[in-house]
């Protein structure tokens, strides 16, 4: 077996990643994000091209965050209770 961030990957799985032009990136993405069907974990079309339109929205909420040095959250009892800018 063949070490693989924190699942392990056979030989056999290094090799139809190579042949298929699969990166590990890819199958960690699958796990992360795919449907779990028994003994399978799938990502398709509609779900990926669903899941590029969530990143592109945190994404600009990202840069806005960025654009403000960062920003803070104070948690307080389950409750947010106030928050800044961190510039």
């Amino acid at each position: 077996l063949i070490g693989r961030s924190n699942m392990l990957t056979t030989k056999h799985m290094a090799k139809r990643m190579n042949q298929r032009g699969i990166t590990g990136r890819m199958v960690r993405t699958v796990l992360d994000y795919g449907i779990n069907h028994n003994d399978t974990v799938s990502l398709g079309r509609k779900q990926a091209q669903q899941l590029i339109s969530d990143f592109q929205d945190v994404i600009k909420i990202l840069n806005k965050i960025s654009d403000k040095g960062g920003v803070s959250v104070v948690i307080k009892d389950d409750a947010c209770v106030t928050t800044w800018n961190l510039n």
